[in-house]
């Protein structure tokens, strides 16, 4: 029995970052989230939808590299989807 994944995130909000960084960052989320999800699955025994995520994102730095910025929104989004209820 085979099983999938979908995450469709509709909107990321970024503060403090320059909107002409947007899709390198959001490139960056969504290489680290697959990356994350094929290494290491999610931790869902059922079908779930969240609404709304809300995550720590400690360790973004506007005036850092997307690609760092990115791996960090990936895996406290990660985290965030094996917590959900």
């Amino acid at each position: 029995m085979s099983s999938s994944v979908v995450v469709e995130i509709d909107e990321l909000i970024l503060e403090g970052f320059a909107p002409s960084e947007k899709y390198r960052i959001a490139d960056a989320v969504q290489q680290e989230l697959a990356r994350l999800l094929l290494a290491q699955g999610l931790n869902v025994t059922h079908s779930a939808e969240t609404e709304q995520l809300r995550v720590n994102a400690a360790g973004i730095n506007p005036r850092g590299a997307r690609a760092t910025n990115g791996e960090h929104i990936a895996r406290a989004v990660y985290e965030g989807l094996n917590q959900a209820k």
